[in-house]
């Protein structure tokens, strides 16, 4: 009996996916939860596992291609020939679709004996686009094969260059001549991070940030299309600031004691080993959130949501544009604790490997631009959050304290809120909170 692989929901915002890397072959034996391939979603590179134990039959989404939540991208059975009975009945409909997407499981499994299912052939690649490792040719109805791809449709038996789908497409993007890149992958095949690496080297003919190094002729433009990440962001950034009300509140927060703190903590550890500034920053949230459980709630249609849990999340900044990873339970965890539980989330973020389940279920949110010599600035509420926090950089200033003019350690925080369940007087109260806390930081330890 053969099994649909359908493109699973990996993440809370995902429409479609594309596959980047296909780790199983056809023909290749896969147990039930190995990874079948790499799939390129708004917000990082994610794993797709086989549902059961057999043979992949059959990939029908080829590396580089896009499909949406739901469509079959492979078919897995207990036979090589149960691919036959799997090519001619109905694709799962958008019900059975559904929901289990969201777990990555398909739905409309429960086919009756005697039933049979089936997903749509796999679309033939354009003609003369590539030839595949073993296959005579590739075209309109031409044979296809999971492996290897060269760069023409009569690649010479030796000095064939070896191109994954998606390399092929950003360098055409990018007007990189693959000739002259050096592939990391199996056999020597160019990978996506070997077009990126060497679109960034020095003389490569690129401009920074991945655009093409000189204009369309005559333009006086370069156009980059945005990455999938780029898109949502894009998308759900005027989502945010067009439907969500936002008000904005300021302090300044002395920070000596915070200091001081900071250095007792970290006294004799390794760079590595020493507590983050905003592990200390979370804690206090924290503590003040559930004083305010307004701040921690959430307003989701036309109804108040308020949270037993305090999971904040924090922004961290990636090649193509920003994640917000999550540290749970953060009311019930101390500075160390929280300091280790972002470090995990930080090194996937940068590597692109959070999952779902990183990012999921936040009730605060933090960002924090200090680090770039910002003073103060006004972040974007994430929804269905109620409020984030903008922490600027700490900056010895002139303060007046008990009549004389001395220099003191302050940095400035904007609180953002959404106005339809949050109003000034209360965003300025948690914000009173989190002063007294920062403040008086040997209370976080306690």
């Amino acid at each position: 009996m053969s099994q649909d692989i359908l493109m699973p929901r990996l993440s809370d915002t995902m429409e479609e996916g594309t596959i980047s890397r296909w780790l199983k072959h056809e023909g290749d034996h896969v147990e039930k939860g190995d990874v079948l391939a790499e799939v390129e979603t708004d917000k990082a590179n994610m794993e797709v596992n086989s549902y059961s134990s057999g043979l992949l039959n059959k990939v029908l989404v080829q590396e580089g291609q896009t499909v949406k939540i739901g469509e079959v991208i492979a078919i897995v059975g207990e036979t090589a020939d149960d691919v036959g009975a799997a090519a001619g009945a109905e694709t799962p409909s958008d019900a059975q679709r559904g929901e289990a997407m969201e777990e990555g499981v398909p739905a409309g499994d429960d086919t009756s004996a005697g039933e049979t299912k089936t997903t749509p052939p796999a679309p033939a690649p354009e003609e003369g686009a590539v030839t595949r490792e073993g296959g005579a040719q590739t075209g309109a109805g031409g044979p296809q094969r999971t492996g290897e791809v060269t760069t023409g449709p009569t690649a010479p038996a030796t000095g064939r260059l070896f191109v994954t789908p998606i390399a092929r497409r950003l360098a055409a993007e990018r007007k990189i001549d693959l000739a002259q890149v050096k592939g990391s992958g199996p056999g020597g095949r160019i990978v996506r991070d070997d077009v990126e690496s060497f679109q960034a080297a020095p003389g490569a003919g690129a401009a920074p940030g991945g655009q093409p190094a000189a204009p369309e002729a005559g333009s006086g433009v370069r156009r980059v299309p945005l990455s999938r990440m780029q898109q949502v962001i894009a998308r759900r950034m005027v989502e945010a600031k067009t439907q969500t009300p936002h008000f904005y509140v300021t302090s300044e927060i002395d920070m000596e004691a915070f200091n001081e703190l900071r250095a007792r903590l970290n006294a004799g550890a390794e760079k590595e080993q020493q507590v983050r500034h905003d592990a200390i920053i979370l804690r206090a949230c924290a503590l003040a959130l559930t004083k305010f459980p307004d701040v921690n709630g959430s307003y989701r249609d036309g109804q108040f949501e308020y949270h037993d849990y305090v999971n904040i999340g924090f922004a961290v900044a990636v090649p193509d544009g920003l994640v917000v990873p999550v540290v749970r339970d953060c009311d019930r965890k101390g500075i160390r604790q929280i300091d280790q539980d972002m470090r995990p989330l930080i090194e996937r973020a940068r590597a692109g490997k959070l999952s779902p389940a990183d990012m999921d279920k936040s009730t605060f949110s933090i960002s924090n631009m200090g680090m770039y010599d910002v003073e103060d600035f006004g972040a974007v509420v994430n929804p269905p959050n109620a409020a984030i926090l903008a922490i600027g950089s700490t900056r010895n200033v002139p303060a007046v304290e008990d009549g004389q003019v001395v220099v003191r350690a302050r940095m400035k925080v904007t609180l953002s809120c959404d106005h339809r369940i949050l109003y000034g007087a209360r965003g300025a109260m948690f914000l009173q909170e989190l002063k007294k806390l920062l403040q008086s930081p040997y209370s976080l330890i306690l």
